[in-house]
């Protein structure tokens, strides 16, 4: 982060003040991209979807309850989003969008935002942003009460980020799962629990491959690769590929 801050360009800049904002508070987050906000139009630096710096501010603007300048800049991330047709900045605005509509209290239409938002998401196909939509509507739907639904999200969200290594994004997952009272049935086990296909993914990941190198090396998809590692995960009740290899070295 403080080599790319000290570059001194704007979009380094940019992946910087993004970078610092991922592991700090919602405050945090705030004062790290507000100066980007403040800066105006640049290039690079605005196009929708790439430094993703618009979608985490208005995300920490909602949590820290500033609604009205998180309406400005989701305005500006929409509008740009629309103008490029790119799928992944579709998502991530129709995200904001519902957290924004969700915090001012306006129910349906952050449901008719968090839905439009997955609708772009099969055609972004991009796991991770699809899974932070699935867990923020299932949040959104476990604090109006709607557990069943809530959960059915909270679990399409876990087996995304489970093989993505998102551990902290999982470990929310599993709180919220815990409220909606949809905690995982899976207890914690050892290898020997999982299936020979599954072993022989976590062995291979445990080992330092890829997700394309384990693909190669079964001679598997990339898909069916993550869909293996997704269980070993939730089986193992771990949350990154770190965890998973002290696991097999236990």
């Amino acid at each position: 982060v403080r080599w790319a801050a000290a570059l001194g360009d704007p979009s380094n800049a940019a992946y910087a003040a993004v970078a610092r904002a991922s592991v700090t508070d919602a405050a945090g987050a705030v004062r790290a991209l507000a100066p980007l906000h403040r800066t105006g139009h640049r290039d690079g630096v605005d196009e929708p979807g790439l430094v993703g710096w618009r979608e985490a501010y208005v995300e920490a603007l909602v949590r820290t309850r500033e609604l009205e300048t998180a309406g400005v800049v989701l305005a500006d991330l929409e509008r740009l989003a629309e103008a490029r047709d790119r799928a992944s900045a579709l998502v991530a605005a129709g995200r904001a969008r519902g957290m924004l509509m969700a915090e001012m209290g306006r129910r349906v239409e952050a449901e008719a935002a968090f839905e439009g938002a997955l609708i772009q998401a099969k055609r972004a196909a991009q796991p991770y942003e699809t899974a932070l939509t699935h867990l923020e509507f299932g949040a959104f739907l476990r604090r109006g009460a709607a557990r069943r639904q809530a959960a059915s999200h909270l679990r399409a969200a876990r087996d995304l980020l489970a093989p993505l290594g998102a551990a902290p994004a999982l470990a929310r997952c599993r709180r919220e799962l815990a409220a909606c009272g949809a905690a995982d049935q899976v207890r914690p086990a050892g290898p020997r629990a999982l299936t020979p296909q599954e072993h022989a993914v976590a062995r291979l990941v445990a080992a330092g491959l890829t997700n394309r190198q384990v693909a190669r090396e079964l001679v598997l998809s990339v898909k069916t690769v993550e869909y293996h590692l997704g269980h070993v995960f939730v089986k193992l009740d771990i949350g990154s590929r770190a965890q998973l290899a002290r696991r097999f070295r236990e």
